[in-house]
């Protein structure tokens, strides 16, 4: 007798970091918090090899960066994920969100700036990647995997 058994695809994911705050002691040194997305070569690169449709979908997820979506599902969608495997929790939070089955948009949240000449907060985010499950400089890694 055979017996088939239904496979568990059901993954895990850890769960999203406490974000970096704000020191105290910034408070009345700003007026404004703004958030700087930053880009790598790579991203610029990988941008053009996909089609109309995912590239709105990048672009969409860049605007919900901008708009404060960088630890939640934005207005976008695109589960959000935290890689805490890779990522540095004092340094940076390493993010990403699915583009496709296969592809991942891949970013780093870092800790706060304060730049007391303009009165402002600056949330510096950079988009590492956007093809496969790639860290860069890293390789690959898999949502199967332990992150």
């Amino acid at each position: 007798m055979i017996i088939l058994r239904q496979k568990n695809n059901s993954r895990t994911f850890d769960p999203l970091p406490n974000p970096f705050s704000i020191p105290i002691e910034w408070i009345g040194k700003y007026d404004k918090i703004t958030i700087r997305v930053d880009y790598t070569k790579r991203y610029f690169k990988e941008i053009q090899l996909f089609g109309e449709v995912e590239r709105k979908l990048i672009k969409s997820y860049i605007k919900d960066l901008k708009a404060g979506y960088y630890y939640i599902d934005g207005p976008s969608g695109g589960v959000t994920h935290y890689l805490s495997k890779k990522s540095k929790p004092d340094q940076f939070h390493r993010m990403t969100k699915d583009i496709n089955i296969s592809d991942r948009f891949d970013y780093l949240v870092y800790p706060p700036e304060l730049n007391e000449k303009d009165r402002e907060v600056i949330i510096p985010i950079k988009i590492q990647s956007l093809k496969d499950h790639n860290i860069a400089g890293q390789g690959l890694y898999s949502d199967t995997e332990e992150n």
